[in-house]
């Protein structure tokens, strides 16, 4: 991952307060199961997802930018997954221990705006409008019900060592 490798892992401006006081606790680098062979970054906080983003000039979506992305707009016609409201085949996202883990990123077909694994592989952070951390879109063990548009999980923000949550950065247009 770029921003370990850049050093902005151990660099005070990237992270928040809060962030930067969960990271002078911790004496190792990072959990990160890292985008191997192209699979998505996993296995990490929502401290370093901040981070990270901050690093890259973006931010962590908030939900309601996650449920507009994931309901394809502003006008979602109350859309229960990413590709409407037929319940999930296995071709559809990776979801139900079928495989058992995360699979290449672009694995599965991308909603109608193009993004790819809105549901399932792995869990992403957010934030909610009152500022808890919630991760959304669910996982590759979650059911069929974890992996819908309203589905949200709130979750303390080092919640650093469940390998099912990632993350997407979001910038101002």
């Amino acid at each position: 991952m770029g921003f370990v490798e850049a050093g902005g892992y151990d660099e005070q401006q990237w992270w928040s307060a809060d962030g930067w006081a969960w990271r002078q606790q911790m004496s190792a680098m990072p959990l990160l199961v890292t985008g191997i062979n192209e699979h998505p970054i996993a296995g990490i906080t929502a401290f370093e997802a901040i981070a990270y983003c901050q690093w890259r000039g973006a931010r962590l979506p908030t939900e309601a930018e996650w449920e507009i992305a994931a309901g394809w707009g502003l006008d979602n016609g109350n859309r229960i997954y990413p590709w409407g409201e037929e319940a999930p085949l296995p071709g559809d996202a990776n979801f139900g221990e079928e495989i058992g883990t995360a699979q290449l990123v672009a694995h599965y077909p991308p909603n109608v705006l193009g993004l790819y694994d809105i549901a399932g592989n792995v869990s992403e952070w957010a934030l909610s409008n009152d500022g808890a951390f919630v991760t959304r879109g669910g996982h590759y063990r979650s059911d069929q019900v974890d992996i819908t548009i309203y589905r949200r999980i709130q979750r303390t923000p080092d919640n650093a060592f469940n390998v099912l949550i990632g993350f997407r950065c979001a910038a101002d247009a």
